[in-house]
């Protein structure tokens, strides 16, 4: 279990443009192409400024979500929110 001195920030700086991005049940999803994720990769590791993380879920993980609060947090503070699977390429889609 996180305590509140290692949860995620909500705030983290993503270059990769929000117009990019849906919700799936309030879940942030970055719709994405793999090369947009290698650039911004490489992006976040020049600088060695601090740890960036990217979820990779798919519908099962928006789900679980919906009853565990803590893993919702996790989801919607990383970095990248990438999606697992053809349905939720499809939501994003819509």
């Amino acid at each position: 279990m996180l305590n509140s001195t290692s949860a995620p920030s909500a705030a983290h700086a993503n270059p990769i443009p929000r117009e990019h991005d849906f919700r799936a049940l309030g879940i942030r999803i970055d719709a994405v192409q793999v090369l947009d994720v290698v650039e911004q990769a490489a992006q976040w590791i020049a600088p060695r400024d601090r740890c960036h993380y990217v979820a990779v879920t798919g519908m099962h993980g928006v789900m679980e979500a919906q009853k565990d609060a803590e893993f919702r947090a996790i989801l919607n503070a990383a970095d990248l929110v990438v999606p697992d699977g053809m349905p939720l390429v499809w939501l994003g889609r819509l």
